[in-house]
This record gives structure tokens, sequence and C-alpha cells, in this order.
């Protein structure tokens, strides 16, 4: 079965949204000379070490095509997160919701109109 194994964040401002991203979440983000042109404002995204199953790495770059694709982001700190999105410069656009056998989640806005979902899995 196929699986996610990098993701994009376009942005309209590129040294916004790292400042939003690192801000609430703790990713290291740093401008990656090797991959970038002239038409791509590109940063590697670290969210964290391998771990089987999620995604730890993308590219933050400016946005240059339409469209959108909600990846949800795993949290242990689900409740610190989602109540800092607003002092971030974020917009809770789905609070969060229990669902049965998954967990916690809710659906943001970064500050460049970018939609992500935050997870909190169900243990157990």
């Amino acid at each position: 079965m196929a699986g996610f194994g990098h993701f994009n964040i376009p942005a309209d401002d590129v040294g916004r949204a790292k400042k939003f991203y690192e801000s609430l979440l703790g990713w290291k983000i740093q401008k990656d000379e090797l991959l970038e042109n002239r038409s791509l404002e590109w940063h590697t995204v670290i969210t964290g070490g391998p771990e089987k199953g999620v995604m730890n790495h993308g590219g933050l770059f400016r946005r240059y095509v339409p469209g959108q694709i909600i990846n949800f982001i795993i949290l242990d700190d689900f409740d610190r997160v989602y109540t800092r999105v607003g002092e971030c410069g974020g917009t809770i656009v789905m609070p969060k919701n229990e669902i049965n056998r998954v967990g916690t989640v809710a659906v943001i806005q970064d500050t460049e109109g970018n939609v992500f979902g935050l997870l909190r899995r169900t243990t157990g």
C-alpha cells in the first residue's frame, strides 16, 4: 500500500510561514541551497526523528500551483498546540472533535491560507 513519504507547504510569504511552523510546532526549517532554483524559494522542514509510518520531512516553498491536500500532524501535546493556534497567527477552521477509535482532531489554517489537521491518536 502506498503512503505519504514527503509533504510540501506552499506559502505566499515563506518567512512568515517559517515563523508560524517553528513557533507553533517547534519544527526545524532551513533554506536548502542545493534544492533551490531561481523560481522556487525552497526550505527543508524536519518535524522530528524517524518514526515508522510518520512523515518527518518536507518542504516549505513559495506557492506556484493552486490546490491543497489536508495532511494531519500527529501530536502528543495536542491541547497545548491547539490553544496556541491564534497566538501564532493561525485560525481554527474546524474545532477539536473526538472521533471514536481515531482520537482528537481539529483542522486549522496557517498564516498562508494552507489548511491542515491536528491529530492526537486514541491510545489502547
